[in-house]
């Protein structure tokens, strides 16, 4: 071993376990719901618990990893490099966290909860556990928002803090005003709400609001983010780090993770948590969990849109992110436009995609259909009209000539397209594992990560990642 402290051990024999280190249960994955998984099981004196990670677990984490002004996973730092494709003609690398704390230590640190609307989705295959009336409690008890604390939309001295940048801030109230203006007037538009999707629809709020000829209700707020100040509150701090001085709880780091070794882990029940781009393969790899393993994978396909003319965020910011609006497009859909600053001033735009599905390699084809390019079209004129609403700011590198055709703009996106790194699906809830994460016919095995969703959440999934370590801790 390279070290033990605190419960924690570095592997360096090959990725093989001391088989004394036998245990109740062992987590194959020691990211955001491993974590939360880990810490949450380990709350029993009685149950011994194995947490496995393939990458770097000593504490404290390099302060870079911490810093909530970084996307560390963007510059590959801490990162696997999955290959795969966003359509045919487009390869592309996935970057997720290979360190503890998986993806939540890389990720771009914004912590939207899912809306109703994805839990009633959910709770179809996965029954009453998965329902919004369940899963909201949990939600709520997971965070603690700095900047509502007398609010009930908002949750209260959980572990994970949350906050946003000040809406006073000149680069987030430039992105305010503008939504304002084309949704008709500051009393017309909901903003600041915990969850934005679900407000937009109640009576008497956003309903009916157009920010385009073709678009629907619009919401807006600073985006939360899970930090403290200037520090990333990612799974490893928020959940296992209070866990690590326990007796019954071992996590060991360095362990490369294939079928063979899994089968090898001498415990009651084994957890995969490798995460939506990982778990399906490992799965295929052991052969189980019947013909639906590695299809349905859903994510959010992207575009990034510079800007000029925007302020930059004030040099003591604690944070990449400004602010984040959801419009809802013609087809019922939602586009989500979140404004960043690395390097500068940019204009994230997403919505939803095709399904895909993992092979030899992860494979997408976002571009497949009509409805799915249209959907893309939409999203980005609303999004140019929105950043240039007053003339005082606009997008570089796509021209209102290539925005007027649909030939021209569809070639546009297909030369750019990206993705918002939300994966979920591959082995779903209803499918692939029952609602407590029990793999299908391999009730030994469990599946505790977002390849149980059955399809991407509106939001991103971070925060949904930690509410599932959450949800299934109750089931065990």
């Amino acid at each position: 071993m390279c070290c033990h402290t605190n419960g924690i051990e570095c592997q360096t024999e090959g990725g093989t376990v001391n088989h004394q280190l036998r245990a109740d249960v062992a987590i194959v994955g020691g990211g955001t719901a491993g974590c939360v998984l880990a810490a949450r099981l380990s709350e029993d004196p009685s149950r011994s618990v194995l947490l496995l990670e393939t990458g770097p677990v000593s504490l404290p984490l390099p302060a870079s990893l911490l810093d909530a002004r970084r996307v560390p996973g963007a510059v590959g730092e801490a990162s696997w490099s999955i290959p795969g494709r966003l359509a045919p003609e487009r390869p592309y690398a996935f970057p997720r966290g290979r360190v503890i704390g998986g993806s939540s230590t890389t990720n771009g640190g914004y912590f939207i909860h899912a809306p109703r609307e994805d839990f009633e989705e959910w709770a179809v295959n996965g029954g009453p556990a998965w329902s919004w009336e369940a899963a909201r409690p949990r939600q709520l008890a997971l965070e603690d928002d700095l900047d509502f604390p007398a609010s009930r939309e908002h949750g209260h001295g959980g572990p994970v803090p949350v906050s946003r940048i000040a809406a006073e801030e000149p680069a987030v109230a430039a992105f305010a005003e503008a939504t304002r203006s084309l949704a008709g007037g500051t009393g017309n538009l909901v903003v600041g709400t915990a969850d934005v999707a679900a407000a937009a629809k109640r009576p008497g709020t956003a309903t009916g609001l157009a920010v385009s000829a073709t678009a629907g209700p619009v919401a807006f707020q600073p985006t939360p983010s899970n930090r403290r100040g200037r520090t990333r509150m990612n799974a490893a701090l928020t959940h296992l780090a209070p866990a690590l001085g326990r007796p019954n709880l071992r996590v060991v780091g360095g362990v490369e993770a294939d079928a063979e070794f899994i089968r090898s882990i001498d415990a009651d029940e084994i957890v995969l948590a490798a995460g939506a781009l990982r778990t399906p393969r490992l799965l295929r790899e052991l052969r189980i969990g019947g013909p639906w393993v590695g299809e349905g994978l859903d994510d959010h396909p992207q575009l990034v849109l510079e800007v000029e003319g925007w302020p930059m965020l004030s040099p003591d910011a604690p944070t990449w992110l400004g602010g984040v609006v959801h419009v809802e497009l013609s087809d019922g859909s939602t586009a989500e436009m979140l404004q960043g600053f690395l390097p500068g001033p940019l204009l994230f735009v997403s919505t939803r995609g095709e399904r895909g599905r993992i092979r030899e390699e992860v494979e997408f084809d976002h571009l497949a259909t009509a409805a799915t390019r249209a959907r893309l079209r939409e999203a980005v004129r609303v999004a140019v009209d929105l950043v240039e609403w007053d003339g005082g700011a606009r997008v570089t590198g796509v021209d209102r000539a290539t925005l007027a055709a649909d030939s021209s703009l569809d070639a546009w996106i297909a030369a750019h397209l990206d993705t918002a790194q939300h994966t979920c699906g591959g082995a779903a809830v209803g499918e692939v594992v029952d609602e407590a994460g029990r793999v299908l016919g391999a009730e030994r095995y469990r599946v505790a990560d977002t390849s149980i969703l059955p399809s991407a959440p509106r939001r991103g999934p971070a925060a949904t990642a930690f509410l599932i370590g959450e949800l299934l801790a109750a089931t065990f």
